[in-house]
């Protein structure tokens, strides 16, 4: 929907000389940008330029937020390269921004048209050293279906670069072989593959998850590298950019944002680490930069360009408050237009009928659509307001850290103190003694050492912490320790799977007759519940919504609720609670909340009590 404001930019006589500018190589300065307006410009640029546009920014946490705003303003790929919030510390596996980097890399390495449009990426992330394109490409080897290839050759290959053997893969930089079948997880993969051979040669090469060895798609080919997080390397981001090599001129484009603070940010980064001199330093990755044809966009340029080219926009910071307060803001909108980005389609309904008596709304001048919007701005000419829903109703948006999909969940054994009691899934209770470096092969790894009966230790690799969990129970009294190899561990599981299996047999006898009762039918959501919900100071998660609407959808019909909602520590469930208890005495309803201590019974008082208020 936001897609056509670019053509309003490209329309300015002013904005397209700075793009006829941009492609004769002259530096071009955009000031006066405002909230994600300057996406906006980033995208309209975008549409017209030859080749990639990097944008460069002072942090990670504003490339994710400027990355979601291109996407709501241009069609054109967007992709994000990441800086490493650790480069001090060896790992044991590849980081997953590590993974990332290299993804990237080989992307700008690869074919033309395989390339995104736009990179996004932080003053931090260009400091950082990365592989030269000549060791990507010896490090680098491509895997057909049926291309003949000799199995132990490449164990030795995978071997020699690194990475890890075990019986099965979990983790990135890991691979197993049983027989004529081969798992590797790459460090730049989502998910690892399996490749089939038949002889000496590859009959299939296919992904999968690894909680359920499930395959989820063939492909033809895959492109395996072998590369570290710990090596050293020297090269610079900008050895990846593509280059016209007719003209030999820069075939990329530079887009600097707030360039002082980009350079603040680089030097303070440095300042930072206990052994700076390992990365580049802030000057020489600038001046590889202004290599290329550039940008500088500021909210007040202090700097001039051969072409200036002032935005026309303004702040919409007044916009913003409870219910009431917008409805009134809405009266007096000075605008044309208004696009309002909301969280999801059930967002949409419930504003949509919050506002449908206001006249921008019934002269359909108010458009809602589903996307992610850092920061509203409006523009002067003509008069279009561009605003998010977070922004409107003053809710944080916090960003929960991305996790690979491996399908279960990895333990730390930091969590581990020595003496502490744990369970082993296949052995029982054991006392954890530490970790112990130990070789296998020419491979060395931590293990950690668990005592079971009789003195008896095994010692489990790291990578296979999933396998061992700290012992919880409610009697304070220790443990017995399993013996190993016993036949006891296993009758208790076997109970355990009994006792379990006549659990459910009376859950299920219990919900049969809750199922023939009726329960209480709440009315819809009121606009006083529209208030609660959007009084929420932060932006919630996709879980968190989808457990809200399943949460109502249960509470307005006739048949009693049942429902347990799980979730880590600090994810949200409390908010998910307060606004199914504010539903219930919205509706004439009491709500009794229990908890299991007295602590928590004061922490969750204090909570309902400042948000109800």
């Amino acid at each position: 929907m936001l897609k056509n404001l670019t053509n309003l930019l490209l329309a300015d006589d002013a904005f397209v000389a700075c793009v006829d500018a941009l492609r004769d190589g002259r530096a071009v300065v955009l000031d006066r940008i405002w909230g994600s307006s300057c996406a906006l410009a980033t995208a309209a640029f975008a549409e017209k330029q030859p080749g990639m546009l990097i944008l460069v920014l002072k942090n990670q946490d504003e490339v994710d937020r400027f990355a979601d705003d291109l996407t709501l303003f241009t069609d054109l790929s967007v992709t994000t390269f990441p800086a490493l919030d650790d480069v001090e510390t060896p790992l044991r596996v590849a980081d997953e921004q590590f993974g990332d980097r290299i993804r990237v890399l080989k992307m700008l390495a690869g074919d033309a048209k395989h390339r995104a449009a736009i990179l996004v990426t932080s003053i931090a992330a260009l400091l950082q050293p990365v592989p030269p394109p000549d060791m990507l490409r010896e490090r680098t080897r491509f895997l057909k279906v049926g291309e003949t290839l000799d199995q132990n050759e490449l164990s030795r290959w995978l071997v020699d670069g690194k990475y890890h053997p075990t019986s099965g893969v979990e983790l990135p930089g890991e691979y197993a072989v049983r027989g004529s079948i081969v798992d590797i997880f790459a460090p730049d993969w989502d998910m690892p593959v399996r490749i089939e051979f038949f002889g000496d040669e590859i009959e299939s090469i296919r992904r999968f998850e690894v909680a359920g060895q499930r395959s989820l798609e063939t492909i033809p080919e895959i492109a395996l590298t072998r590369l570290r997080q710990e090596e050293t390397y020297t090269a610079f981001l900008t050895d990846y950019l593509p280059i016209n090599s007719t003209l030999h001129t820069p075939h990329s484009t530079l887009f600097l944002v707030e360039p002082e603070q980009v350079q603040d940010e680089g030097r303070n980064y440095l300042q930072r680490l206990m052994r700076p001199e390992k990365q580049h330093r802030v000057g020489d990755v600038l001046r590889r930069l202004l290599a290329f044809s550039t940008v500088t966009a500021s909210t007040l340029a202090r700097g001039t360009g051969d072409v200036t080219y002032t935005m026309s926009v303004e702040s919409v910071d007044r916009l913003h408050g409870d219910l009431p307060k917008i409805r009134e803001e809405l009266l007096h909108l000075d605008a044309k237009e208004m696009y309002l980005a909301c969280q999801t389609e059930a967002e949409i309904t419930r504003l949509r009928e919050a506002f449908e008596l206001l006249p921008i709304a019934q002269q359909n001048r108010l458009h809602f659509f589903v996307g992610r919007l850092s920061a509203g701005f409006r523009l002067v000419d003509p008069a279009i307001v561009v605003i998010g829903t977070g922004q409107l109703f003053e809710r944080t948006d916090i960003r929960r850290p991305k996790r690979r999909q491996l399908g279960q969940v990895i333990d730390s054994f930091t969590e581990l103190k020595e003496g502490d009691y744990v369970v082993h899934v296949s052995h029982g209770i054991a006392r954890y003694r530490g970790l112990e470096l130990m070789t296998k092969g020419k491979q060395e790894e931590e293990h950690l050492k668990l005592e079971f009966a009789d003195e008896l230790v095994l010692y489990v690799p790291v990578s296979k912490i999933a396998l061992v969990q700290k012992y919880v129970a409610g009697a304070k009294s220790k443990p017995k320790l399993a013996k190993l190899h016993g036949q006891l561990w296993s009758k208790q599981k076997r109970e355990v799977q009994k006792a379990v299996f006549d659990l459910a047999v009376e859950m299920i006898d219990i919900q049969a007759q809750r199922e023939s009762e009726p329960g209480i039918t709440f009315p819809p959501d009121s606009d006083w519940q529209l208030e609660f919900d959007a009084a929420f100071p932060y932006r919630e998660t996709d879980d968190q919504l989808t457990a809200i609407d399943a949460i109502k959808n249960d509470m307005v019909k006739q048949r009693p609720m049942d429902r347990l909602i799980c979730g880590d520590v600090g994810f949200g469930k409390t908010e998910v609670a307060m606004r199914a208890a504010f539903k219930a005495v919205d509706a004439g309803y009491q709500v009794a909340v229990l908890v299991p201590t007295t602590i928590l019974a004061e922490q969750h008082y204090r909570t309902f009590s400042e948000r109800m208020g």
